[in-house]
């Protein structure tokens, strides 16, 4: 890729000489998305784990789709499909992100803390409200 317009140096892997090439890195860094969103979270119900897949293969299909359709005739194709898919695309991220959780290490020291407290000295209700109320405020 050249460093600015019109010539100069050239910089990059050279990933758009080759589709196949291309197509493995960004699939890949695709899939390091989904991992590293999947160890994140986890699904509370259904819809968080069967809407956030059907998401992921939808993803990968138009990836692999485009790479392999005609190009468009005009801007206004581009225009239309990037605004249809937007409006259909990000309701549905945030429909199954809504129906998932944080996997959080907070939210296990709870649980720990609570066990251990409760065989020694259980705690009143009040420092019990506070500890959670501290611990949610540190998640964010």
């Amino acid at each position: 890729m050249p460093l600015y317009p019109g010539g100069g140096p050239c910089f990059g892997l050279g990933l758009w000489n080759s589709i196949a090439e291309t197509m493995v890195v960004e699939i890949g860094m695709l899939l390091i998305g989904v991992a590293l969103y999947m160890s994140g979270t986890r699904a509370r119900d259904r819809i968080g784990s069967y809407a956030f897949a059907a998401y992921v293969l939808l993803l990968l299909f138009l990836f692999v789709a485009d790479r392999f359709s005609p190009p468009p005739q005009n801007m206004t194709e581009v225009a239309s499909a990037g605004a249809a898919f937007s409006a259909i695309l990000l309701p549905w991220a945030w429909w199954f992100d809504r129906h998932r959780t944080i996997r959080s290490e907070i939210a296990s020291d709870i649980k720990t803390q609570e066990k251990t407290t409760q065989t020694k000295s259980p705690f009143d209700a009040s420092e019990r409200a506070w500890l959670k109320i501290r611990c949610v405020k540190r998640r964010w």
